[in-house]
């Protein structure tokens, strides 16, 4: 069995394990092991620590809402409207997985290189238009996909300090929304 294979393995088994709703502090290398069919020191031979898979599956389930949103009807013809749709599911996975994800935002934020936003980038590319150089774009996807992480991290603080709850869907649904039409240069206005 090549490295690879186990990898895959053991990331499908931790994704697994995570849909069926197990809390990321419940799983033991023996159950990840088990599951993935390998022996248990193959997760620290494969990953370095147990810590390091289950951040790896997690991100391999928040790229899975980028997949996902190819399958979303959405009307191509309103770039920013796909930009927020894409935006709203991959927060959505985000917020579903909150107690997973708050333990990679700080390794995402800080230490890992920054490739995330580079997956919108096409989309604000269409909903910027000609307005922005390719710097700028690049400044409005780092700055959509950064104050969303943190504002994961620290879900309770934001809405103490904003009212707005993004676990509230309305909610997070008017928050994207303005963030891309104030990021994108589109008009919003005050409903």
């Amino acid at each position: 069995m090549t490295s690879e294979n186990t990898k895959d393995k053991l990331l499908a088994a931790v994704g697994e394990i995570l849909e069926e709703g197990a809390s990321p502090d419940k799983l033991t290398v023996r159950a990840i092991a088990a599951r993935a069919k390998v022996n248990p020191a193959m997760v620290n031979y494969c990953f370095g620590s147990k810590d390091e898979l289950i951040r790896q599956a997690v991100d391999k389930i928040v790229e899975g809402a980028f997949e996902l949103h190819d399958t979303i009807d959405t009307d191509p013809s309103d770039p920013a409207g796909q930009l927020k749709e894409l935006l709203f599911s991959v927060s959505r996975e985000m917020l579903k997985y909150r107690e997973l994800t708050r333990l990679s935002i700080p390794y995402l934020l800080f230490e890992d290189k920054i490739r995330l936003p580079l997956d919108l980038l096409p989309y604000v590319d269409k909903a910027c238009g000609e307005r922005f150089t390719e710097k700028q774009k690049r400044m409005v996807v780092f700055e959509l996909v950064s104050s969303l992480q943190l504002i994961f991290y620290r879900l309770e603080d934001f809405r103490d300090y904003s009212g707005i709850d993004i676990e509230n869907e309305e909610d997070l649904r008017e928050f994207i929304g303005f963030q891309v039409d104030l990021l994108t240069g589109n008009t919003h206005e005050k409903s």
